[in-house]
Protein backbone atom coordinates (compact mmCIF):
# COMPACT_ATOMS: atom_id res chain seq x y z
CA UNK A 1 0.00 0.00 0.00
CA UNK A 2 1.52 3.51 -0.77
CA UNK A 3 0.75 6.72 0.20
CA UNK A 4 0.65 9.91 -2.33
CA UNK A 5 -1.65 12.61 -1.53
CA UNK A 6 -1.24 13.95 -5.66
CA UNK A 7 -3.38 10.46 -6.24
CA UNK A 8 -6.65 9.88 -5.97
CA UNK A 9 -7.22 7.43 -2.36
CA UNK A 10 -8.62 3.91 -2.50
CA UNK A 11 -7.32 2.99 -5.64
CA UNK A 12 -5.18 0.38 -7.11
CA UNK A 13 -2.43 1.65 -9.61
CA UNK A 14 -0.40 -0.68 -11.60
CA UNK A 15 3.32 0.25 -12.94
CA UNK A 16 3.83 0.23 -16.29
CA UNK A 17 7.72 -0.50 -17.32
CA UNK A 18 8.93 1.10 -13.99
CA UNK A 19 12.62 1.33 -14.46
CA UNK A 20 13.33 2.46 -10.82
CA UNK A 21 12.68 -0.92 -9.83
CA UNK A 22 14.51 -3.20 -12.35
CA UNK A 23 15.64 -4.99 -9.05
CA UNK A 24 12.46 -6.33 -7.88
CA UNK A 25 10.92 -9.90 -9.50
CA UNK A 26 7.65 -9.25 -12.05
CA UNK A 27 8.41 -5.22 -11.80
CA UNK A 28 6.21 -4.77 -14.92
CA UNK A 29 2.71 -5.99 -12.86
CA UNK A 30 3.35 -3.94 -9.19
CA UNK A 31 0.06 -3.18 -8.05
CA UNK A 32 -0.31 -0.75 -5.42
CA UNK A 33 -3.29 0.85 -3.31
CA UNK A 34 -3.13 4.22 -2.80
CA UNK A 35 -4.78 5.28 0.60
CA UNK A 36 -4.14 8.06 2.94
CA UNK A 37 -1.91 7.78 5.72
CA UNK A 38 -4.42 7.38 8.62
CA UNK A 39 -5.58 4.17 7.45
CA UNK A 40 -1.67 3.10 6.54
CA UNK A 41 -0.82 3.85 9.96
CA UNK A 42 -3.29 2.07 11.05
CA UNK A 43 -1.79 -0.81 9.29
CA UNK A 44 1.63 -0.42 10.19
CA UNK A 45 0.59 -0.37 14.37
CA UNK A 46 -1.50 -3.58 13.97
CA UNK A 47 1.28 -5.09 12.68
CA UNK A 48 3.85 -4.05 15.54
CA UNK A 49 1.13 -4.95 17.59
CA UNK A 50 0.57 -8.26 16.12
CA UNK A 51 4.53 -9.03 16.57
CA UNK A 52 4.93 -8.37 12.99
CA UNK A 53 7.33 -6.20 11.47
CA UNK A 54 6.75 -3.39 8.87
CA UNK A 55 8.82 -2.85 5.82
CA UNK A 56 8.98 0.27 4.40
CA UNK A 57 10.49 3.20 2.01
CA UNK A 58 10.78 6.25 2.38
CA UNK A 59 12.95 9.34 1.63
CA UNK A 60 15.55 9.60 4.04
CA UNK A 61 18.08 11.60 2.10
CA UNK A 62 15.95 14.65 3.14
CA UNK A 63 16.71 17.94 5.77
CA UNK A 64 14.83 15.88 8.36
CA UNK A 65 17.25 12.52 8.69
CA UNK A 66 20.33 12.84 10.62
CA UNK A 67 22.72 9.97 10.19
CA UNK A 68 25.21 9.40 12.81
CA UNK A 69 26.79 6.89 14.98
CA UNK A 70 26.18 5.69 18.65
CA UNK A 71 22.57 6.60 18.75
CA UNK A 72 22.82 9.96 16.90
CA UNK A 73 20.55 8.85 14.02
CA UNK A 74 16.62 9.62 14.09
CA UNK A 75 14.28 11.33 11.63
CA UNK A 76 12.13 14.08 13.13
CA UNK A 77 10.35 17.03 11.73
CA UNK A 78 11.89 20.34 11.93
CA UNK A 79 15.49 19.38 13.11
CA UNK A 80 16.56 22.54 11.40
CA UNK A 81 15.08 25.94 10.47
CA UNK A 82 16.12 26.46 7.00
CA UNK A 83 13.09 28.89 6.77
CA UNK A 84 14.64 31.39 9.28
CA UNK A 85 18.54 30.77 8.28
CA UNK A 86 17.93 31.32 4.93
CA UNK A 87 14.55 33.20 4.97
CA UNK A 88 12.76 31.28 2.54
CA UNK A 89 9.52 29.00 2.96
CA UNK A 90 10.41 25.24 2.64
CA UNK A 91 6.97 24.35 3.83
CA UNK A 92 5.34 22.32 0.90
CA UNK A 93 2.59 19.76 1.02
CA UNK A 94 3.48 16.20 0.74
CA UNK A 95 2.23 15.98 -2.37
CA UNK A 96 3.81 18.97 -3.92
CA UNK A 97 6.98 17.47 -2.33
CA UNK A 98 6.72 14.34 -4.38
CA UNK A 99 7.75 16.08 -7.37
CA UNK A 100 10.22 18.54 -5.99
CA UNK A 101 11.98 16.63 -3.46
CA UNK A 102 12.32 13.08 -5.39
CA UNK A 103 11.38 9.54 -5.01
CA UNK A 104 11.36 7.14 -2.37
CA UNK A 105 15.39 6.02 -1.84
CA UNK A 106 15.98 3.37 1.09
CA UNK A 107 13.58 0.73 2.95
CA UNK A 108 13.92 0.00 6.22
CA UNK A 109 12.17 -1.89 8.66
CA UNK A 110 9.95 -0.83 11.61
CA UNK A 111 10.24 -3.34 14.60
CA UNK A 112 8.39 -1.09 17.52
CA UNK A 113 6.39 1.49 18.65
CA UNK A 114 5.99 3.95 21.55
CA UNK A 115 2.61 5.29 21.98
CA UNK A 116 0.48 7.94 24.27
CA UNK A 117 -3.30 7.60 24.87
CA UNK A 118 -3.17 5.16 21.71
CA UNK A 119 -1.27 7.67 19.43
CA UNK A 120 2.29 6.23 17.54
CA UNK A 121 4.62 8.66 18.96
CA UNK A 122 7.89 7.32 18.17
CA UNK A 123 8.95 3.65 15.69
CA UNK A 124 11.66 2.07 16.00
CA UNK A 125 13.52 1.36 12.88
CA UNK A 126 15.95 -1.73 11.98
CA UNK A 127 17.97 0.31 8.87
CA UNK A 128 19.91 -1.89 7.11
CA UNK A 129 23.28 -0.45 6.48
CA UNK A 130 24.52 -2.58 9.61
CA UNK A 131 25.39 -1.92 13.33
CA UNK A 132 27.66 0.49 12.77
CA UNK A 133 25.30 3.39 12.36
CA UNK A 134 22.87 4.45 14.42
CA UNK A 135 22.12 2.67 17.79
CA UNK A 136 23.47 -1.18 16.75
CA UNK A 137 21.77 0.24 13.84
CA UNK A 138 18.63 1.08 15.01
CA UNK A 139 16.78 4.65 14.75
CA UNK A 140 14.04 6.17 16.48
CA UNK A 141 11.57 7.83 13.74
CA UNK A 142 8.72 10.17 15.07
CA UNK A 143 5.51 9.50 13.60
CA UNK A 144 5.28 13.24 11.94
CA UNK A 145 8.35 12.05 9.86
CA UNK A 146 7.08 8.82 9.32
CA UNK A 147 3.73 10.61 7.46
CA UNK A 148 5.61 12.95 5.92
CA UNK A 149 8.40 10.54 4.43
CA UNK A 150 6.77 7.40 4.24
CA UNK A 151 5.54 6.56 0.60
CA UNK A 152 4.76 2.74 0.95
CA UNK A 153 4.35 0.32 3.22
CA UNK A 154 4.06 -3.74 2.56
CA UNK A 155 1.27 -5.63 4.34
CA UNK A 156 0.29 -9.27 3.76
CA UNK A 157 -2.93 -9.20 2.31
CA UNK A 158 -3.94 -12.21 4.62
CA UNK A 159 -3.61 -9.25 7.35
CA UNK A 160 -5.56 -6.29 5.34
CA UNK A 161 -9.17 -5.85 7.17
CA UNK A 162 -11.62 -7.11 4.69
CA UNK A 163 -12.73 -3.06 3.87
CA UNK A 164 -9.33 -2.63 2.30
CA UNK A 165 -8.55 -6.28 1.02
CA UNK A 166 -11.93 -5.48 -1.04
CA UNK A 167 -10.66 -2.35 -2.80
CA UNK A 168 -7.35 -4.97 -4.58
CA UNK A 169 -10.56 -6.41 -6.66
CA UNK A 170 -10.83 -3.01 -8.62
CA UNK A 171 -9.53 -2.65 -12.31
CA UNK A 172 -6.01 -1.09 -11.79
CA UNK A 173 -5.01 2.84 -13.17
CA UNK A 174 -1.52 2.39 -15.36
CA UNK A 175 0.73 4.79 -14.54
CA UNK A 176 3.33 5.87 -17.79
CA UNK A 177 6.58 5.33 -16.48
CA UNK A 178 7.54 9.23 -15.89
CA UNK A 179 4.58 9.48 -13.87
CA UNK A 180 5.06 9.33 -9.97
CA UNK A 181 3.45 6.43 -8.08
Amino acid sequence: VINNPALEYNKLYKYQNNTWSINMIDKNNMIVLNLDFDKIRQLAVQQIKDKKPVLFTALVSNIDTRIGKSGDSFMKLGQYDFDNLLDINTDLSKADAAYTEGTVDHEMLITGLTVNNDKPIWWKVENSWGGKVGEKGYFTMSDDWFARYTHDISIPKRDLPDDIAKLFKQKPITRKPWEIL
